[in-house]
């Protein structure tokens, strides 16, 4: 087994060394602060709106509304703890 020193002088396997920690999303950290429900879709709640230019895009109004595609949502996500029903 090949080892190298990290930034702190450990030696640690080389695969552990360069492999990549999973990188948090703006969508993960939502879910963590208010958790999200298996019985509804985003696509059914009252804060899911679109944009359309070339293409239709869907945004959460309490997550916020940029211009990247880092705050798209998908209809069919799962819903959050925020849900209210548009009807």
């Amino acid at each position: 087994m090949q080892t190298q020193m990290d930034l702190f002088g450990n030696e640690v396997p080389i695969e552990q060394a360069y492999a990549k920690a999973p990188r948090e999303t703006i969508k993960s950290r939502w879910r963590k602060m208010y958790g999200f429900r298996q019985d509804e879709t985003c696509g059914h709640c009252k804060y899911c709106v679109y944009h359309e230019r070339d293409r239709r895009w869907y945004k959460c109004m309490l997550m916020g509304v940029s211009s990247s595609e880092a705050t798209d949502i998908r209809l069919k996500d799962p819903a959050c703890s925020r849900f209210e029903d548009y009807i």
